[in-house]
């Protein structure tokens, strides 16, 4: 059984005893809020990276819209230009005189071709108009680019609230701690190093922490504060969530 040797007390209600489990719980919440604020700033950080890409992807679609567009739009220009120059050249040799019936079935056929080409070039035109005055974007996915703009600032933001809390909350903790006897808060900051919250509910007999359960007399001691009790499977300090005081004797 794993027990803090100082602390071991015959009286439930020795003074010095709960005056260092109401230490405990004053800085097990203090861990827990400093844990909440780096997983925030963490997350808030990731978060924002990650939707900052889907934004530039966004970005880069529109842009090749946009390039697409204006290719569409000079194939389009280029095809009126073609065009003009095929009614010219049909207006050519309509306008001109032809004497012999050789000439006549020449001319007749070629204005016949120049106007399958036209035909091709009009419907080739038609179709790239379509495509060249389309919106660049449709208005769902003007929708989605907005929301994820707006989530990438919520969660900067998270981030930046996160990072300016962890400094107070930092100096808070280092205060509490230093309330405690010198041992026990040398112990926590090493625990600290393999667990951001050092300090474990007792939840039904087991450690809050690590979920294994305490051996059936540590589980009451914890429980009734006759003593401070660590977890045989994290390490860490399992501490009632409340005073027996403000739970009642029951």
């Amino acid at each position: 059984m794993l027990l803090h040797p100082v602390f071991v007390r015959g009286n439930p209600l020795d003074h010095e005893l709960e005056l260092t489990l109401a230490k405990m719980r004053d800085s097990a919440d203090l861990f827990r809020e400093l844990a909440r604020a780096r997983h925030d700033r963490s997350e808030g950080q990731r978060r924002a990276r990650d939707l900052a890409d889907a934004g530039a992807e966004f970005r880069q679609d529109e842009a090749a819209a946009n390039d697409d567009l204006r290719r569409r739009r000079r194939d389009a220009r280029q095809l009126e230009d073609e065009l003009q120059t095929l009614e010219n050249r049909i207006a050519d040799r309509r306008s001109r005189p032809v004497t012999d019936p050789g000439t006549v079935l020449a001319v007749a056929d070629e204005i016949r071709k120049l106007k399958v080409r036209r035909e091709e070039l009009e419907q080739r035109l038609l179709e790239t108009w379509q495509q060249a005055n389309g919106p660049v974007q449709d208005v769902e996915t003007e929708v989605r680019r907005e929301q994820v703009d707006r989530r990438r600032r919520e969660q900067s933001e998270r981030a930046e609230r996160a990072g300016r809390a962890i400094p107070e909350i930092e100096g808070e903790l280092d205060h509490q701690l230093g309330k405690l006897p010198i041992r026990l808060g040398r112990k926590l900051k090493q625990i600290v190093r393999r667990h951001d919250e050092p300090i474990a509910d007792l939840i039904e007999g087991s450690c809050g922490g690590c979920g294994q359960s305490l051996p059936p007399q540590e589980a009451v001691d914890a429980d009734r504060e006759r003593a401070l009790i660590v977890c045989q499977g994290c390490g860490r300090y399992v501490v009632a969530r409340s005073s027996r005081r403000t739970r009642g004797w029951g």
